[in-house]
This record gives structure tokens, sequence and C-alpha cells, in this order.
């Protein structure tokens, strides 16, 4: 019952995309308008740390 149940779940889930790319239009013109502040030395640690486990 439960695999029969994930099995429809993933079914929708895999016809989603990946990226929501109109979320991503959305946040590059909020960046471009200066409604965004990017911190780019957090931005930067945080992606070390989640690639790498640590700073």
């Amino acid at each position: 019952m439960d695999s029969q149940l994930l099995a429809q779940a993933k079914q929708p889930l895999s016809a989603l995309p990946d990226v929501d790319m109109a979320k991503v239009e959305q946040i590059k013109a909020a960046l471009n308008r200066g409604e965004i502040s990017l911190d780019v030395d957090a931005l930067s640690s945080a992606i070390l740390q989640f690639h790498t486990g640590h700073e």
C-alpha cells in the first residue's frame, strides 16, 4: 500500500521542473533593481560549508 502511494506521489513530482525559472527571473529582476542585496562573502561561505562540511 505504501509503495503504491509513493509511486502515485512520484509521478506528479517528476513532472515539475527542477528549477522554478519564473522565481529565478523575479529574484534576478529584484537584484537588478537593488531591492535585494547580495552578500557575496556570506554566500561563498555557505556554499563552501554545504559542499565541504566546513568553512
